[in-house]
């Protein structure tokens, strides 16, 4: 997870800034969690998380500071 999230950073740096960005992302760290790195654009924030609601089977736990539950959250 920790080199998908540097991998990811590193392309969405270069891809908005048109900068070369060396960053080592030759990690090799593990955990205990089960989890997935799913970047969004083009204004589908709300909409890729309510369908990661929807298709929870048990529990979900969403780490983001742009994530503001709306009230289409509040039935699951």
């Amino acid at each position: 997870m920790v080199k998908d999230v540097l991998d990811l950073f590193k392309q969405d740096w270069e891809q908005n800034t048109y900068e070369a960005l060396e960053i080592n992302s030759n990690v090799d760290i593990t955990g205990h969690y089960r989890c997935q790195l799913i970047p969004t654009s083009n204004g589908k924030l709300q909409e890729t998380f309510l369908n990661l609601v929807r298709q929870a089977e048990s529990r979900i736990a969403i780490g983001s500071p742009y994530f503001i539950p709306n009230k289409s959250y509040l039935i699951y």
